[in-house]
């Protein structure tokens, strides 16, 4: 599970922590946004209702008009792919 975007961006980036974890950071910020807008559209969207927005499976559903199973599918499918992704990039060291 991946934190809302504005709580990971809230995070304190001076005086505690190294230039370098704070570049280190705004680049894997950058890179998650990348991930994000290269979903499907529906995943996309799912994901911007749950973790940014807070709302739950069922008022998900009834705002795109999709049932409860295709919110909890489309959500995990981009929960998976993000996690791929950013994994992938930390192997290779982007």
């Amino acid at each position: 599970y991946f934190a809302p975007i504005e709580s990971v961006q809230e995070q304190p980036t001076s005086g505690q922590l190294s230039p370098q974890i704070v570049v280190e950071q705004r680049d894997t910020m950058q890179h998650l946004h990348k991930i994000i807008e290269s979903l499907p559209e529906k995943q996309k969207m799912v994901l911007q209702l749950r973790d940014i927005e807070g709302m739950s499976y069922q008022e998900i559903a009834d705002v795109l008009e999709i049932s409860m199973e295709q919110v909890k599918t489309n959500l995990f499918r981009a929960r998976n792919f993000i996690k791929k992704q950013l994994l992938a990039a930390e192997q290779h060291g982007l």
